[in-house]
Formats: structure tokens, sequence, C-alpha cells
């Protein structure tokens, strides 16, 4: 094989059908400082519910109730009716329904619009004036229910402190389960909103201040053990020290290791410049996080393209390594599965007659057999999506996933505009390379969701963005309509261009370079009230781009915020690409560590690529959501703006 070693050491009702059966029994329904969490329920006037009879009601919850519990659990096109069925659940009016029914009523709203990302219904249950008296009925198990959906639904809108508190309140309740979810949310949120939780609990502001003295530490695990302990001498009847977080019970139990690690990489000329960039950004967090303990021993095993992964992963094992990480290269990552999958693959040809036959043959000299890829493998931190199926991608629990993945910034994305209750989208894009994919990616999830979308494709070398725009915007059709009005009069009209109103959101997959072009293209085509969403490559921290970026929002990366030198980059590699991999390296080293440490635990990693979160098959990164001024960024409640976007729009009529 071919590897060069170095080693570093230190049954249902259509949806047409629900509408017109309720039509018949009624009618529908029409950076430094974060904004504070604000009560957002005055914003919209409650909807007036339509006139039923109670006997209505109750024939029409029925109906629909057994509809929506059968298109949640699907996919696709009956996913997107099932947010429709949600909506029709939203005009019944619960003081008509049984005590039964109601209860499920409103455990199904909140369920609903945490699984459809659809918080209005929810929104409109507690501004009811018998809220709390419906609340007050339900019983024991049916309560602690609406608890923890009223929780997910207060974080959902931005109200982190009031769900956490919700769930804190309630000492009697607390069980593994809110302990795990409150110490997740709070490691899922960024510092500068930690730092500034008031108007809380004396017990959640301990709390917060536990997150961030850990944090400040994550990757010396004994430093967080002796600060943990040091909280629970001080905070000894604090709710969260009597029923601990998984996390935290880890931690305690946490042995240093000092066995090896492993990073594979390629060798390949193509490869060298990234792989470079990675190598920095691991070895940058090494010498950090050595400071102050022993670290494990790094490997660096550079692979070519006939190397085969049963070799080295028998010659780790010989070396007395445990850990892995890499591949960074998809194809690698590939070979590696196909490795695997051959293994498992029964031999061609007739295998009863083969048996048969090697029976009647005398018994070959014993030979020890080589050991299958399958037992010699060993827990990989692997850097990249697998273009294999996702079925033969999680097949294998040592593969962990960690990847610059753009469709993870892609989700969130679609998960505010889902939140602002938008329907149609203007989607701006490369027409090649990792933004014609994430487009593809995105407009197949939006219409699955049962979303329009709009996607303009530009060249790489696009400048001017206007003409491209006045077409998805009509203009084009608002100056023709304006040129046949004076043909038909045969005066000389001043007019102005009308772009059409029911676009909802713009978002942009773009460079710097191409972004400073699209916000003032759309101010020019009369869309400059459209809110623009981008994904992290919009920013670069340049103070050049700044002022004609201004007002796009996006989920930034960590290493976006600091001011930190920043790694040169090669002469291959683009700026922000190599920024990019030498924060993937740091946290590859820190979540490898955090494994070793502490085994799989659910709570979220504050790393330099985003809040990296626990997922059965690895990390899935969120970045912190900030909006771009003309001197820089300002991170912002984007869970707060968003509900307030679709209250505003429910009493348009929207």
């Amino acid at each position: 094989m071919g590897y060069l070693r170095l080693s570093w050491q230190s049954g249902t009702v259509t949806g047409l059908a629900l509408a017109a059966l309720i039509l018949a029994a009624g009618g529908c329904a029409p950076t430094t400082t974060l904004p504070r969490a604000v009560d957002l329920e005055p914003i919209a006037p409650m909807a007036a519910l339509p006139a039923r009879s109670r006997e209505q009601t109750l024939e029409l919850f029925d109906i629909i109730q057994q509809q929506y519990t059968s298109l949640a659990a699907t996919a696709g096109s009956a996913a997107a009716t099932a947010r429709q069925t949600l909506q029709m659940l939203a005009t019944l009016d619960p003081a008509l329904l049984d005590d039964r029914r109601r209860s499920q009523l409103l455990l199904l709203l909140f369920r609903g619009g945490l699984d459809q990302h659809y918080w209005l219904p929810a929104s409109a249950l507690r501004r009811h004036p018998q809220w709390g008296l419906w609340r007050s009925q339900l019983a024991g198990a049916e309560q602690r229910q609406l608890d923890l959906l009223e929780a997910q639904y207060l974080f959902a809108i931005g109200a982190l402190g009031d769900g956490l508190q919700l769930l804190l309140d309630d000492v009697d309740s607390l069980t593994a389960e809110r302990a795990n979810l409150i110490w997740n949310r709070l490691n899922a949120t960024s510092s500068a909103q930690l730092e500034q939780f008031d108007g809380v609990s004396t017990a959640l502001r301990q709390l917060a201040q536990l997150a961030l003295q850990l944090r400040a530490r994550e990757g010396d695990y004994s430093a967080q053990q002796r600060t943990l302990t040091e909280w629970l001498n001080a905070h000894s009847r604090h709710p969260l020290a009597q029923l601990r977080p998984d996390y935290l019970i880890a931690l305690q139990g946490a042995q240093a290791s000092t066995a090896s690690v492993a990073v594979v990489l390629s060798r390949d000329a193509a490869s060298t410049p990234a792989s470079r960039a990675l190598t920095d950004g691991l070895l940058a967090r090494y010498y950090q996080l050595s400071r102050g303990q022993t670290l494990p021993q790094l490997q660096f095993y550079h692979l070519d393209n006939d190397s085969a992964f049963s070799d080295l992963y028998r010659q780790l094992r010989g070396q007395g390594v445990t850990r892995v990480i890499g591949p960074l290269r998809r194809s690698q990552l590939d070979q590696l599965l196909d490795e695997l999958e051959r293994e498992q693959a029964p031999p061609e040809g007739n295998t009863a007659a083969i048996s048969e036959l090697l029976n009647e043959l005398p018994a070959p000299r014993q030979r020890r057999a080589a050991t299958p890829l399958a037992d010699a493998l060993l827990p990989t931190l692997v850097l990249n999506e697998s273009s294999r199926s996702a079925a033969q991608s999680a097949a294998y629990s040592e593969l962990i996933k960690l990847p610059l993945a753009v469709e993870h910034e892609l989700d969130q994305l679609l998960q505010r505009a889902a939140a602002r209750n938008a329907q149609r989208v203007l989607l701006l894009a490369p027409d090649a390379g990792w933004g014609a994919r994430g487009a593809r990616w995105l407009q197949s999830r939006w219409q699955q969701r049962g979303g329009v979308i709009e996607v303009v494709y530009y060249a790489s070398a696009e400048r001017d963005f206007t003409p491209l725009l006045q077409a998805p915007l009509a203009l084009d059709e608002s100056r023709q309509r304006s040129l046949q009005l004076q043909r038909l009069t045969g005066l000389e009209l001043s007019t102005r261009p009308r772009r059409r109103q029911d676009i909802d959101l713009v978002i942009v997959l773009a460079q710097p370079q191409q972004g400073r072009q699209i916000r003032p293209a759309l101010e020019f085509n009369f869309a400059a009230e459209i809110p623009v969403l981008a994904t992290s490559h919009i920013y670069s921290g340049e103070p050049r781009f700044n002022r004609d970026l201004a007002g796009i929002e996006f989920p930034a990366s960590l290493w976006q915020l600091t001011t930190a030198p920043q790694p040169e980059s090669a002469a291959d590699l683009d700026a922000t690409l190599t920024q990019q991999l030498a924060a993937l390296g740091a946290d590859a080293l820190t979540a490898t560590l955090r494994e070793a440490q502490l085994g799989r635990v659910t709570a979220p990693l504050y790393g330099r690529t985003g809040i990296l979160l626990a997922e059965p098959d690895g990390y899935r990164r969120n970045g912190l959501w900030h909006r771009i001024t003309s001197t820089g960024v300002v991170e912002i409640n984007a869970a707060t703006i968003d509900q307030q976007w679709a209250q505003q729009r429910a009493a348009s009529g929207r």
C-alpha cells in the first residue's frame, strides 16, 4: 500500500375535500448586542373563528384529526398537505369541544406547529381568554406533555429564557429528558446571549454561567471536571445538580486518554492545499490545548489513490491508534464504504456446488486469515459526505460524519422561511459548483413543503444582476403594460414599473464579490424591502463589502466572528475556503478528544465551524444568525424576527 506516516506529539379525506367540508360547515378563518425576546402575542389580533355549532365542530375535529395524524407520518407532498390540515384544525373553536377532544387539540396544535415550523395556531391558543383554564384542566401526563411542547414552542419563537424557565419551575416534573433538553438548549445558544440573560431566575442564571465556564474550557476535560465540581459544591440544591444532564454525568466520569490519534489525508497534488489548510487548523488547536494538559500523540498518514483501507486500519491497530480523523476527500470516503460493502457481498456463482466440491478436497494447511476491514475499523471522524446511499453510510457506527456540507446551512434557511409562513421564494445561485448543487437541493426541499420557488442562475463572471432580476420580479411585464397604455391613449405617460408583490423572501447563494452586486440590484428593481437570507459564503469580514451587503442575514460560523489571525491561504484555495478548512481541522480535533473521554454525548459542541449538534451518524452544523451592517455584523434573534413577520403577514391576510 502507499502511505506516508508522520508523528506529532504533545385512509383519508383529501385536502380539497376537507376544505370544502369546512366551508360547508361554516367557512374558513383567514455580534455583541442582542435584542431581547419580546412578548410576541399582542402583535396580531386573534382572528375570529368561524361560526359553527357544537355538533359540527365535534364532527369536523374527528375527521381532520384523523387526516392530520395520517399525513404527519408521511413525507413529500403529503407533508405539505399536513401543514394545510394543521391550519384547518386551528379554525376549530376549542370551547365547543369536550374535554377529551380539547386536550387532543391543544397537544396537536403545539406538536404540529413544531413539526411543520408553523407557530401561529399555538400563538392564537395562548392568547385565548380561556387558555389558563384549559391548561389547568389537563390530566397530569397531558399537562407534562404540554409543558414540554410549550417550552419548545417558546424556544422556536426566540423566547429562550421563558422556555427554560417553564421547564425549571416545575421541579416535581423534572426528568432526565427535561434536564438534557435544558442543558442542550443552553449549549446551542451563543455566548453573547448567555451573557445577557436577565429577567430570569437565579437558578437559570447559575446554569448559564456554568455553560459559559465549561465552554471556555472545551477540549480540556480535566479543567471542565474541576469547574463542575466547584459549581456542584456551590449550588448543591440546584435542580440540575440533583438530576444531572447526561453531559455532566459523562464529564464526572471522564478519564484522560493518551492513546494515539491518526489523521488520514490524501497525498495527491490536487488535495494538498486543502489538506494543508486543515492540518494548520488542527495543529493550531493542538498547540492551544496542549498548554494545560498532555494530549494524545498525532500520527499523520497520507494515502495514495491505490491505498487499501483494510491494510491501513490493520496497521493503525498494530501501532496502538484508537481513533482516526479523516479522510477529507469524498472519493476516499466512498472507497472506504465500497471496501466495507464488498466484504459483506456474497460470492458470485453456484455457492452450493462450490461448497460440495471443496468438501471433497483434502483440508489445506491452516493459514492465519487477514482481519476483515469491518473488524479492524476504528472510531473514525470522516470529514465529508459520501456520494453513496444514506443507508450505506449509516450502516457502520464507527464512522462519524463532520462535513462542511452546505446543506446544513440551507436547512437553516428553509426553517426560517417556514417559520415566516413564506410561500414564494426567489433564489439566486451560481450555475455551477456548490451553489448549483445547493440550489437543486433547496428547490426540491421547498417544493416538498408545498412552497413555490423560482431559481435564477448566474455565471461566475456576472457583475450586473439588474437585468437578471427584472423577469422574476415581473418588471418587464409592468413596462409592457405601460407601453401598451401609452399606445392606447396616445399620451406620453410618466410611469414607474411595479414589481410583483407575492415574493416573500430572497435567498442568495454567493461569494461576497457577487453578493455585493445583488443587494443594490434588488434596490434598483424596487425590491429593497424583501428580506434577504444567504449562506455564510456571503461574508468574508472585509469592510469594503459591508455597505453593499448591509441588511442580509446569514448563519455565521464562529471563525467569521473572531479577530484572531487567520491562516495564510494557499495559491490554489480562496481565503474563505482556507479558513473554513482550518476551522474544520480545529473542530475535528476537539470532537475527537471529547468522544475519546466522554463518549457520544448529545450536548452541542460550540465549535469554530458553528454549533455542532450531535446526531446518530455524526454532527450537523448550525450557524449563529447575524445581520450585515455597514460596520460589520450584529447577532440577531432570528426566531423572534420570523415570528413577528409571520404574525404581521397573517394580520394582513396573506
